[in-house]
Formats: C-alpha cells, sequence, structure tokens
C-alpha cells in the first residue's frame, strides 16, 4: 500500500530508517510523536500478522499524551487517505487499538507495569516518552524483541524494529544519552542511532508558541527542550540561574533598571513561605509584584526580608513577624498567603497536631488571617528546582526575582549560591566551606532556598506557568 505523507527532512529520515533500534530525540513541537505514529502504523499495514507494540512511561501518560496524539493523527490524516485503518479503541478494556478491516491489532503497555512484560513477543515496538524509562525496562523490551513463529513463516524478510521518541534527558548518566553517544566497548559501535531536532525547525509553529515556550524555560532547560541538546543539569549548583549582581539589589539600582522602589506595595497581600526545619526556623517575604520593565518577566517576586530563628519553636515564627512593623501593617490589611513545606501537614508525634497547624493558630492568636497555597505533596527537587531557575531567569533571559539586598536576605543569597547536587543522585548536598570561609555549618543551610522553592512551584511551575491564581494587578 502506498503511504503518502508530509514530513519535515529530519521526520522523513527517521520515517524510513529500517535501521534498530533508533532514536527520535528532540525539542518540543519537532513531531516526534506524529512520526512514530506514521511509522508504526506504516508496519501495520505491511506486517498485519506480526505483533506491534506502543510502550510510554505510565498509563496516564499514555491516554493523555502519547495516544492522544496518535489517535489526532489517524483521524486527521491517516482515515481521510486510507479507509481501511477504521479502528475501535479498546485500550481501556484490553489495552488494544483494534483495525477490523485489517485483521490486526496494536498492543500498549506502560513501564510502571513492567512486571507483567514476561510473556511478550515483540516484531515492532514504539516506545515513547523513553526519557523517564529506567535502564531496566528497556532492557526488558530488548529481550522481548523476537518476534513470532508465525511471524517468521509469514514474513521471513521482516526486520524486527523498536524506535524510540523522547525529550533529551538532563543528565549524561541517562542511559538515552550513554546508547546514542558512546561506543560499545566490544562492536565500538554507537548502540542507538540517531535523529535530532529542535523546536526551531518547524515552519507551522507560530510565533506566539515559542515566545511562550522561551518564557517557559530557562536558558539552560530551554537548550534541553527547545534546542534538542543533550544536558548534564544533576550536578554542580541548583540555583544555577542565581547571580547577586543581578537578583540582590538596593533602591538605587532598582531605579537604573526601571523598577518600582523596594518597597512593600500596600496595595498586595504579603506573602510568607515557610520551611520548617527548626534549626534555624526559616521562611521568607515577598510579594508577587505585575512590572514593566525592561529584562524583567511580567510577574517578578521581590523578596524584602527573611525569618531566621535559632533553635526555635513554630510559633516563634508569627512572634517574630510582628518585629517586622512594615510587613505586619501589610498583613494586617491585605492579609498573608503562606506557602511552604508539603510534609509539615504530617502530625507531630510531640505535638499531636502538624507544623501548619501549629503555624496556624499561633498567627489567629495574634490576630493575622492567612489563606493558605500548598501543593497536596512537594515536587521532585529535580522539578521545584526547574521552576525556581525559571523564575531566576527565563531563556530569553528576563528575570523573575529582585531580592532587596538587606542583612537578613543576604541570608538566602548564601542558600543558593551553596546549594549543590549530590553527585550521581537527585539530592541536594551543600558545598564545603573553602579554608578560613566563615559561613554557618551545613546544617543550617539549605532551608530558605526550599522557601523559594516552595512558593514558585505552587504559583509559577513550569507545567501550568500561566495559572497564577493570586490577582496580583489589584
Amino acid at each position: 500500500m502506498p503511504v503518502l505523507l508530509e514530513h519535515l527532512p529530519v521526520q522523513d529520515e527517521f520515517y524510513h530508517c529500517e535501521d534498530s533500534p533508533i532514536a527520535f530525540i528532540g525539542g518540543l513541537a519537532t513531531g516526534k510523536t506524529m512520526v512514530a505514529t506514521d511509522k508504526i502504523l506504516t508496519s501495520l499495514a505491511k506486517y498485519p500478522k506480526a505483533p506491534h507494540y506502543i510502550f510510554s512511561n505510565t498509563y496516564d501518560q499514555l491516554k493523555s499524551g502519547t495516544l492522544h496524539t496518535f489517535f489526532e493523527r489517524l483521524n486527521d490524516v491517516w482515515l481521510p487517505k486510507y479507509p481501511q485503518f477504521q479502528y475501535i479503541d479498546r485500550v481501556r478494556y484490553d489495552k488494544t487499538i483494534m483495525f477490523p478491516k485489517l485483521n490486526t491489532l496494536i498492543r500498549v503497555r506502560s513501564v510502571d507495569q513492567d512486571i507483567n512484560w514476561k510473556s511478550l513477543e515483540i516484531a515492532v515496538c514504539w516506545l515513547d516518552e523513553s526519557q523517564f524509562w529506567g535502564k531496566e525496562s528497556y532492557d526488558k523490551v530488548i529481550g522481548r524483541l523476537r518476534g513470532t513463529a508465525l511471524q517468521r513463516q509469514v514474513y521471513p524478510d521482516m526486520k524486527l524494529q523498536i524506535f524510540i521518541t523522547a525529550n533529551p534527558p538532563h543528565s549524561h548518566s541517562h542511559w538515552l544519552y550513554e546508547q546514542t553517544h558512546e561506543p560499545d566497548p566490544i562492536s565500538s559501535k554507537i548502540p542507538i542511532k540517531l535523529f535530532t531536532a529542535t523546536t526551531y525547525d518547524n515552519p507551522f509553529l507560530p510565533d506566539k508558541y515559542i515566545q511562550t515556550m522561551e518564557e517557559s524555560y530557562d536558558p539552560d532547560i530551554a537548550r534541553a527542550e527547545l534546542m534538542g541538546e543533550f544536558l548534564d543539569l544533576g550536578r554542580g549548583q541548583v540555583f544555577r540561574r542565581f547571580n547577586r549582581e543581578k537578583h540582590c539589589i538596593d533602591d538605587k539600582e532598582a531605579m537604573k533598571r526601571g523598577l518600582p522602589r523596594l518597597r512593600y506595595d500596600p496595595q498586595l497581600p504579603l506573602c510568607w513561605s515557610h520551611d520548617f526545619n527548626l534549626d534555624p526556623l526559616c521562611s521568607i517575604l515577598f510579594q508577587w509584584r505585575r512590572i514593566n520593565a525592561p529584562g524583567y518577566q511580567k510577574v517578578v517576586m521581590f523578596i524584602h526580608d527573611c525569618i531566621r530563628i535559632e533553635s526555635a519553636l513554630i510559633s516563634d515564627a508569627p512572634k517574630e513577624l510582628l518585629n517586622r512593623k512594615e510587613a505586619t501593617s501589610i498583613a494586617m490589611r491585605n492579609e498573608i498567603i503562606l506557602y511552604g513545606d508539603a510534609a509539615g501537614n504530617q502530625q507531630s508525634r510531640q505535638t499531636g497536631v502538624s507544623d501548619w497547624a501549629a503555624l496556624r493558630a499561633e498567627m489567629a492568636r495574634l490576630g493575622f488571617k492567612g489563606t493558605t497555597r500548598i501543593n497536596p505533596g512537594n515536587p521532585l527537587h529535580i522539578d521545584s528546582s526547574a521552576d525556581a531557575n525559571r523564575q531566576l531567569e527565563d531563556s530569553q533571559g528576563n528575570l523573575g526575582v529582585v531580592i532587596v539586598k538587606n542583612k537578613n536576605t543576604i541570608w538566602l543569597a548564601l542558600d543558593l549560591e551553596k546549594m549543590m547536587w549530590k553527585p550521581g543522585t537527585t539530592i541536594f548536598d551543600i558545598a564545603k566551606p573553602k579554608p578560613g570561609e566563615v559561613i554557618p555549618n551545613s546544617k543550617k543551610l539549605t532551608h530558605l532556598g526550599d522557601c523559594l522553592r516552595y512558593g514558585i512551584s505552587y504559583e509559577a511551575a513550569i507545567e501550568e506557568r500561566f495559572r497564577f491564581s493570586m490577582n496580583t494587578s489589584r
């Protein structure tokens, strides 16, 4: 059956390549899922008696991502040209997509249930969102790529094939990077043939989409998610976009940059983000403000103060807030919006109440009113740090955080400079002080940086960039 499909150059190379395994790893909107749909449907039409599989990392991803694009492409392009591809979606019932007129089907599976793969016999499979896969799951698929007796009898010349689609992983230790870049020590060949593309290679994307994506990532993440580059971000400084000269400023510098005076806006609520480690007990005071200044994002986080109390109780934080007269005045007039550690909802064995409950109780006793905005659970460190870096600076170089330079915010600057990734993990670590350098011990760092992450990951997470539930224009 002749298949007449339109592809961009790299898509077409990937579509026609018969090598195995191959991978199309590129930026957003490069048509990876679309061309993989074309590839598996073409193979299905040619070899209907061979077992074809689509894999993704979870069933939620299969339904909302991979198969959403698959069915969209099938309905919009394939069915108008080839009515024989009429299908029955049985994914919910038995994890198959039936094609009655072709007398064949495609099976779908997810990595989070790879324990059920022992009986699979695969001839052709498409692995989507493979940046989220572990090497063990990939190896399991490779081990099941053996076809069937019927397939070998009916199609003796058929080549078994695995093709992969993914966004670039953000670590060089990821198996996708190793398999597409590092030669096998025995054969001296690269195990997986790689095809790459950038978001900018797609001429059909509107300028507004490109701009939105550029605003949604920091410069490093944009190189991966838009340019399709393999980066190694899970090492070194966690807050890699933080720069004291850019982010820590006084009134004089604010005036030069076209920013408003570095005072609390009396028309906006006070924002207060908490980490509940008790030595020291840390929190930051800030406001989200809409501004119009060159080199800045539309909504900027203005951090005015940090509260840092040694050997504290949770109830000490509201008492300390009373010592900030301007902040207290704003809070009493406009209320407080609380952000912070979701783990603070867990009941304390010592007190019988949660940290959040203790904080709210003391606030109420002192006359403060607050609205709590915390995620159901804390996001992964790798995700919340990406959110924070994008807020610090987007890929167009626009800043989204202003730290008012004073004796209290210097502690936050130290945290942002000293928080490091523990090598080989997605866990935060602390850089050791240089000889003669006087800084707090490692136990007393990181908590203010955590406070920054909590506020940003609720209001301005990358995947929910435009939610901003708070009305910052009033």
